[in-house]
């Protein structure tokens, strides 16, 4: 096998061999699995049209660095790279989905690539097969969440340090897409800083950078991260938005929801260290959130399969004790140190510590590696295994129950069913609002309006709220107990509801999930 793997053109046949199967795993049924969007994926779209029609997000604040959102504030920066595409193709759920697809699939080779530098092109090989394979990695390459964002950013600026040399500029490049990446996800406020603090010592003292290019980066990733520390500051201390030109920094209207994540910020912080300390372990051993997060990570099979926790622990140990390169170890090593205390001070999810998965994956590759040194039949029969597991995931992912499961988080349906509402009639339409989080999300997407060049179009039932819902949007009313009496309005249910009896008489059209009254 060893023979093989060092034979060239076998070696680049297995390379596109192992993209082409990533690639069709993660494009295959793209626009079906999941179907519909949840109200994040939905959230993105509305801001980033909002962006491009008016220069300001649906709260209309201008260019903000975090958007105030339902309240307590989600990353902008999935939404900015959603807008040169909205200028071109226009606003759809597909176009919401493209750039995290495209990033999935870019991540194939660059983990090749820090698989090689790290310990030989062996190593990217097997590193690059097991990310193609991860049910995780699939899962977050077909939708669009801005969580999702942030692992490949880290990944890219990783590459750039493990290219840096005291003769090149990588160093720079590095520390650029390091500091971007503070605006993909909130996590990355502690993961980039503590990650640099360790990371980038190690490189100076290991002479691959130098002092001029090592000041150079410093001050460019300090001047990139100062819009975020100066959104920490406005919102613990409560002080009012800065603008600077159209950037804004925003002062939320109810407290961030890094404020209710981290354990240190808890009435009981000790109580929520120990439960994040049990929760971050057994998500990393059994591979779980639980079913409802789990189906947006490759629940029941897990981020790399349920039986790979063994495999990562060993890898560990042959990667740290075999790998020559010394700032590989440091590096990969500070990578480690930065997720792990993420994870034991703030609530363990997938999402929360993405950036973690990507290292364990590569652990599991070096006890791959090893195995095919030390047994090459037990290496083949551990490929297998993987390969057997890697189909029942895909035959699931695709199959009946996988597709229900999620429909409860992606309302399969609801966008159709709302275009035709709006179709159908010029008067009210009320919308269920007891199994769908957010729905005035959906109603702007189905409108492409944005709410901030019309102050009084959205009215929210408690405006200083955490998680603020909606009573109406324009002619959209949310929950029947807020739909205008006497009025001959159409409603928009989930499956076995029906509008209330009072003697009209409906017209009903079935969608996906939901259904459609309009009255006769």
């Amino acid at each position: 096998m060893r023979e093989i793997l060092k034979s060239s053109w076998k070696h680049w046949a297995l390379l596109v061999l192992i993209i082409g199967v990533g690639f069709y795993a993660r494009v295959w049924g793209y626009r079906t699995v999941p179907s519909g969007l949840n109200q994040d994926e939905a959230e993105n779209g509305v801001e980033a049209m909002s962006l491009y029609r008016y220069g300001v997000d649906r709260n209309g604040v201008s260019f903000p660095t975090r958007f105030i959102s339902w309240g307590s504030g989600t990353d902008a920066l999935y939404a900015y790279t959603l807008i040169p595409l909205i200028a071109v193709v226009g606003l759809t759920p597909t176009v919401v989905r493209l750039p995290m697809l495209v990033f999935g699939i870019l991540s194939l080779p660059l983990v090749y690539y820090i698989g090689q530098k790290l310990r030989g092109r062996d190593f990217g090989l097997l590193a690059m097969f097991l990310l193609a394979i991860s049910p995780w990695h699939i899962v977050i390459s077909r939708r669009a969440h801005e969580t999702d964002l942030f692992p490949f950013l880290f990944l890219l600026g990783f590459a750039c340090l493990l290219k840096t040399e005291v003769t090149n500029h990588w160093f720079a490049l590095a520390c650029f897409v390091l500091g971007v990446s503070l605006y993909a996800y909130w996590t990355a406020y502690l993961i980039v800083p503590l990650f640099a603090l360790i990371a980038i010592p190690s490189l100076y003292a290991a002479s691959r950078v130098s002092f001029k290019d090592l000041v150079a980066g410093i001050f460019l990733l300090m001047v990139l991260a100062a819009p975020a520390a100066l959104y920490m500051i406005i919102n613990m201390l409560d002080l009012p938005s800065i603008h600077l030109g159209l950037l804004t920094i925003p002062r939320f209207p109810s407290v961030s929801r890094i404020n209710t994540e981290v354990a240190v910020l808890q009435p009981a912080p000790l109580q929520h260290f120990l439960q994040n300390v049990a929760g971050f372990f057994g998500m990393i051993i059994v591979q779980s959130n639980g079913p409802i997060v789990g189906t947006s990570t490759g629940y029941p099979y897990g981020y790399l399969y349920r039986f790979t926790f063994p495999l990562i622990l060993a890898g560990a140990v042959v990667f740290f004790k075999s790998t020559k390169d010394v700032i590989a170890r440091r590096l990969l090593l500070a990578w480690l140190v930065a997720t792990a205390v993420l994870g034991l001070i703030i609530s363990p999810l997938f999402g929360h510590n993405n950036v973690l998965i990507f290292a364990l994956i590569l652990m599991c590759a070096a006890s791959l590696e090893w195995l095919m040194t030390w047994n090459k039949t037990a290496f083949i029969l551990s490929l297998a295994v993987f390969m057997v597991a890697f189909a029942l995931f895909t035959g699931y992912s695709h199959g009946t129950e996988y597709r229900e499961l999620v429909q409860q988080q992606y309302y399969e349906g609801l966008l159709p069913a709302l275009d035709y509402a709006r179709s159908s009639t010029a008067g009210p339409i009320c919308v269920n609002n007891t199994k769908i989080l957010q729905p005035e999300i959906f109603v702007l997407l189905s409108e492409k309006a944005a709410p901030s060049v019309e102050p009084d179009k959205i009215v929210y039932i408690d405006p200083s709220s955490q998680f603020r819902e909606a009573r109406s949007v324009g002619r959209y009313f949310f929950g029947s107990e807020n739909c205008p009496l006497g009025a001959a309005a159409t409603y928009v249910l989930t499956f076995k509801e029906r509008p209330p009896v009072g003697g009209k008489a409906f017209t009903a059209k079935r969608f996906e999930g939901f259904e459609v009254f309009v009255p006769k």
